[in-house]
């Protein structure tokens, strides 16, 4: 069985430097998935990498559009 790494809320808002709000409306928009353990929500780590890239090649298309 592969290892996951989950995080909490917090721990995804502290990183993203949101509020756990923003990450309750993300989840809700289908931006990050999240799955529940025992009724407490998690985040797979693979989930906040996935979105950090997406936002990244998003900021770097829209910056070469600019240029060209």
């Amino acid at each position: 069985m592969a290892k996951h790494t989950l995080l909490t809320k917090k721990e995804v808002a502290e990183n993203l430097t949101v509020s756990i709000r923003s990450i309750d409306r993300m989840i809700s928009a289908q931006e990050l998935r999240a799955i529940k353990v025992r009724g407490s929500i998690r985040i797979p780590l693979k989930e906040v990498e996935n979105y950090i890239d997406k936002q990244l090649n998003r900021i770097q298309n829209n910056q070469q559009r600019h240029i060209q």
